[in-house]
This record gives C-alpha cells, sequence and structure tokens, in this order.
C-alpha cells in the first residue's frame, strides 16, 4: 500500500460521484463516508466500493438526491421511507432529524425502509457523539450468515454501531458486523488474491476454509461469538424490518446485485444526554470510567488496553498527518473508474 493526500483523493471521489448523478452535497457527503472509513482503516467499507456504488447508480437501482419522507411520528420515534436513496445520504439525514427530536424529547429512534447499502455505520454514530449524544445505527443485509446449528445462510453480517461521547479523549466506538468479520473483509481480501484465517466463514459444505472464494461463491459466513451473534444479528435484522415493513434478510438484496433494488432496513437513533443529567456530570463519569480502563494492567504481549474505537481514532489521526493508505489494486481500478467518468486520477 503507498500513501495519497486525503484533499485530493476527496476531490476525485466527488468529481466521480457528480458524473455519476449525485449533485455536490451529496457527493461531498458520500465521498466523505469513504474517506473517513480508509482514514479509520475499514479499508473493506472504503474508497475501493466507489466503483460499485456509483454503478448502482448509473443503473437507477439506487435514487440520487432522495429526501426520507416520514411516513408516521411520535415524539421520540419515526417511520421513514428512505425512498431508495444513497445508504449514507439517507442515514446521516436521518440521523440529523433523531437528534433534532432527542433535543426536546430526550430520544428518538426511526425505523426505515426502501434503503441501500450505508457503508461505515461508525459515521452516523459519530455524528451523534460529536452533538453530545449517545448514536446508535445498525442495518439488515443480504442473507450471507449461517445461523448456530443451520447450514443455510439465514443472517446477514447486520452491523451495529454505538458511539458514546468523552470530554477528555476521542468517542467510544463500536462499529462491528454480526459475522465475524465483515462481508466486505473477505470480498477485499478475495480481489486483491489473499487468504482468510480460519472461523472466518465456511465453504457450500459447511467446512472451514482459508479461500476467501469458496465463501462467496456458495459459502457462508459464520457468526460471531457463536450463539450470542447469531441471537444478536437475529434482532438487529428485526429491529430494522419488522418495524419499517423492509426486507428481511432472507429477501433483502445483495450489495454486489447488479439487477435489483436492496430495500434494506435501518433503526438509528440517539439518546439526549442532557435529558438524564448535566453535561458537566456525564462527562465526569464517562472520562473516569475511560480513564480506569485505559490504566488496565496489560497482559504479556500487549502494551496497554485501548478503548472501544481508540485504535481507529489512531488510525485516523495518522492519516490526517501522512496522507491516506490505498492498495495498488484498489489504485488500478480507481485509474480505470476514472477514466470511465472522464476524471483524472489526480497521482499519475
Amino acid at each position: 500500500m503507498a500513501l495519497y493526500d486525503i484533499e485530493k483523493t476527496r476531490k476525485f471521489c466527488i468529481d466521480v460521484s457528480m458524473k455519476s448523478g449525485m449533485g455536490i452535497k451529496e457527493a461531498e457527503l458520500f465521498s466523505d463516508t469513504l474517506i473517513s472509513a480508509q482514514m479509520r482503516g475499514i479499508h473493506s467499507h472504503g474508497i475501493r466500493r466507489l466503483r460499485h456504488y456509483t454503478m448502482r447508480l448509473g443503473k437507477g437501482l439506487v435514487k440520487p438526491g432522495a429526501v426520507p419522507s416520514i411516513i408516521q411520528e411520535s415524539p421520540a420515534t419515526l417511520l421513514i421511507d428512505g425512498n431508495d436513496g444513497m445508504g449514507c445520504w439517507i442515514a446521516a439525514q436521518v440521523m440529523n432529524i433523531c437528534m433534532d427530536k432527542a433535543e426536546v424529547s430526550g430520544c428518538c429512534f426511526a425505523a426505515v425502509n426502501h434503503c441501500n447499502h450505508f457503508g461505515m455505520a461508525a459515521y452516523y454514530t459519530l455524528q451523534a457523539a460529536n452533538r453530545g449524544m449517545i448514536g446508535i445505527a445498525m442495518s439488515n443485509t443480504y442473507a450471507t450468515t449461517v445461523p448456530i446449528g443451520g447450514k443455510k445462510p439465514m443472517l446477514g453480517t447486520n452491523p451495529l454501531s454505538v458511539a458514546i461521547p468523552s470530554r477528555k479523549y476521542p468517542p467510544l466506538v463500536l462499529d462491528m458486523a454480526t459475522s465475524v468479520v465483515a462481508k466486505g473483509k473477505v470480498i477485499q481480501a478475495a480481489k486483491e488474491g489473499k487468504s482468510i484465517p480460519i472461523g472466518w466463514g465456511v465453504d457450500a459444505e459447511g467446512n472451514d476454509t482459508t479461500d476467501p472464494n469458496a465463501i462467496i461463491n456458495g459459502g457462508s459466513m459464520l457468526p460471531f461469538g457463536g450463539v450470542k451473534g447469531y441471537a444478536i444479528s437475529f434482532i438487529i435484522d428485526i429491529l430494522c424490518t419488522a418495524l419499517s415493513g423492509a426486507s428481511d434478510t432472507l429477501h433483502a438484496i445483495d450489495f454486489w446485485d447488479n439487477d435489483n433494488k436492496q430495500n434494506l432496513g435501518f433503526f438509528i437513533g440517539a439518546f439526549n444526554i442532557k435529558s438524564f443529567l448535566s453535561m458537566e456530570e456525564y462527562y465526569s463519569r464517562v472520562d473516569e470510567m475511560l480513564e480506569n480502563m485505559k490504566n488496565t494492567p496489560p497482559a504479556k504481549g500487549f502494551s496497554r488496553v485501548y478503548i472501544p474505537g481508540e485504535l481507529e481514532q489512531i488510525k485516523y489521526d495518522e492519516a490526517v498527518i501522512k496522507g491516506i493508505e490505498i492498495s495498488d489494486v484498489v489504485i488500478e481500478d480507481l485509474v480505470e473508474l476514472g477514466k470511465e467518468y472522464g476524471v483524472r486520477w489526480p497521482f499519475d
């Protein structure tokens, strides 16, 4: 991998996004989600997905500039139609709506239908944390993961993120797939010709495999934590679809399907901390808890204990100084993609 200037890379993404049909504000936000994921080391949800997002837009499977429609609401809940918009564009708007309502009601959660892949879930929970709220975001996905005891994929990788603000430290951020890893990491390994660890997934016969293509071509992902991950993934699917009317995991469409709309469901919301106690008292408590965790004596082989999301924040901060890390395989694809849209890759 090599390092590239962040702003030049961002402008390339924005230019390609606009050529694919997005308006300037949507292109800027969309590109920021990819760049942010890349900077945090979440390469599976970063700039490598630019081609497929724009391709789905060009095929009319995703509507540019879509505005979420409120179908039903109460002071603290929303039922929203995502109108087949770009997942990140819809999710960011929905989180803003939830935060505005949480300012008055103390909390607000939205169930959203007719959605598309929203990328890195932490992007939306960090919106809340940066506004002094606790953010929660989840999405269901196409069935790629077997339940414990089964051999047919019945669950998605169903991501979950929670972000908790701190005054002394960066926010505590959980951002996880409910499979052992996000399927994007398997796809990335296949694209780069790399093997994967045992335990990420199984082949079509249910056998352990180190070949990412065996998982992609008829195999399945495995849920993290055995029955615990299976249960959490199933609950996410219910929250995202039973409440919203979106397609459940068995009927949702794969992000990599080139011919059909996804109709994923989101469940997004925020807690207004000030509705529970003063921000001063909250920060005093949370900062002390994070401090205690960071001061845990390290076990042999470890230098120290990190707060969830801290390693990603360290990578982000390093990228701000050194530049964005992108693999050679992805660079080759970006150069070709730029040619297709008439946008020059700025590092030739």
